[in-house]
């Protein structure tokens, strides 16, 4: 698989998981998530799921869209656009 297909394969990946809210095992490989990863996750509160979902895909989508994905996929904004703290 060359660079291209495999961009395009995590950028498919990348929208099932803004529709579906969900990371599946079929997910792992074209978002480069190794199983150990995921299994640590499962583990985790749905609460803390959900942030590590979010920070994950503000990462990655800025990546591979012009927009904004979670306001066109109907994702709450204010975890990710949440201001850091600066440290003086």
């Amino acid at each position: 698989m060359n660079n291209k297909e495999k961009l395009k394969a995590e950028k498919a990946a990348l929208v099932e998981l803004l529709k579906s809210k969900e990371l599946t095992t079929n997910l792992l490989e074209p978002l480069g998530i190794s199983f150990e990863y995921f299994l640590r996750f499962a583990q985790m509160s749905e609460h803390s799921q959900r942030q590590v979902l979010t920070k994950f895909i503000a990462g990655m989508a800025y990546k591979h869209f012009a927009c904004n994905p979670f306001i066109t996929y109907g994702w709450s904004t204010t975890a990710h656009n949440r201001r850091r703290p600066t440290y003086r």
